[in-house]
């Protein structure tokens, strides 16, 4: 994506590949596309962290030594 000018973008916006954002957005959760990028959703992003994770956890060789801690650490390390 390009972005140019004076741009504001507010937490959690989603920009698809390409785009190009000429314009600031002020809604959360909202995904933008688009040449000049548009909004073309909204999404919930406690659903989008949890597929993420679930995600992560499918690509994971669990074995029987990897214990819920160690889960957890690694979701949290994904997640930032």
């Amino acid at each position: 994506a390009k972005i140019y000018g004076d741009i504001t973008l507010t937490n959690n916006i989603v920009i698809g590949a390409n785009s190009v954002v000429n314009k600031s957005f002020n809604e959360s959760n909202i995904a933008i596309a688009g040449s000049p990028a548009k909004k073309i959703g909204s999404y919930d992003i406690e659903k989008s962290i949890l597929y993420s994770n679930e995600a992560i956890l499918k690509n994971i060789k669990l074995d029987k030594k990897l214990n819920l801690e160690k889960m957890n650490e690694i979701i949290k390390k994904a997640n930032n």
